[in-house]
């Protein structure tokens, strides 16, 4: 779980090269919902969590890309995906920008499942 620094440049997130090797190699991109690693100087939300998800999809397809909430490892998340029931509203966000119910489906875990059945 990462976010990436095209949308916050932290040391913790990825570039853009190290996603591409990732994803390029058939792994998978789960970005965070940890409000440190999404933006800095404002409390993160539901939005900063969606930007993103955005440049990953808009760069290397829907594909590579997942959650990776990691709701465990911090106190307070973003918000509006404050715990899992908000995230129907991440769901919402992205079929509000133009995506695809079938990109949606594998962001929200159908890569993973994917990512499984091809390891395991």
């Amino acid at each position: 779980h990462t976010g990436v620094r095209t949308a916050c440049d932290i040391q913790r997130n990825i570039d853009m090269q190290q996603a591409e090797e990732i994803i390029g190699r058939g792994g998978l991109v789960g970005v965070t919902f940890n409000p440190e690693m999404l933006t800095t100087g404002v409390r993160a939300n539901l939005e900063h969590v969606f930007i993103h998800i955005d440049v990953l999809v808009q760069k290397f397809g829907p594909e590579g890309v997942g959650m990776g909430s990691d709701f465990c490892g911090f106190e307070k998340g973003a918000e509006g995906l404050e715990d899992v029931t908000k995230i129907p509203q991440l769901a919402e966000m992205m079929l509000e920008h133009g995506y695809g119910e079938k990109a949606v489906e594998k962001i929200l875990g159908g890569n993973w499942l994917r990512l499984y059945e091809n390891l395991f």
